[in-house]
């Protein structure tokens, strides 16, 4: 059964940080949704600063392609490589690893790197998915994005 979350929040919390919601209604093996290439997920404006950035799937993808989540220059900023059809309802994805349930977002050690965990990073490109090898032919997820922004004009919006 498919989970319903609402397809697009923006929230500005008290600390000035905000929060974008971009969903995946329906993967469909077209373009722009599924098909190999990109996957715009969210419009960034500016320089932000990203304090947290989650990957929910909401009903099991098809296909035997791969999935990254980036942007243009940092293909896998915020997910590292899967097989689409690997993430599953009620799992989560960060750095190439899909969880049921739930998944830690610990902050990385001191002086250590946290390449491929969707926390910490400034960011001034778009967000996209990057579909390689085969499409991906349904499923849906829902991203969400936790960002200050850093110069004036920064913004996120759900692409």
């Amino acid at each position: 059964m498919a989970r319903v979350i609402p397809a697009v929040i923006s929230t500005t919390l008290g600390t000035g940080m905000s929060r974008v919601r971009k969903t995946i209604a329906a993967f469909t093996d077209t373009a722009g949704n599924g098909a190999v290439g990109t996957v715009n997920l969210f419009t960034v404006t500016g320089t932000v600063y990203i304090d947290r950035f989650v990957a929910y799937c909401t009903t099991t993808l098809a296909g035997v392609g791969g999935v990254t989540c980036g942007s243009t220059t940092d293909v896998d900023a915020f997910g590292s490589i899967i097989t689409a059809s690997t993430w599953a309802i009620d799992e989560f994805w960060s750095a190439g690893n899909v969880v049921k349930g739930s998944i830690n977002m610990a902050r990385p050690t001191s002086g250590g790197a946290n390449a491929g965990f969707a926390i910490d990073k400034c960011q001034s490109e778009n967000i996209i998915l990057g579909i390689t090898g085969s499409a991906v032919t349904s499923g849906a997820a829902v991203f969400d994005v936790w960002y200050t922004p850093i110069s004036d004009d920064a913004t996120i919006v759900a692409a």
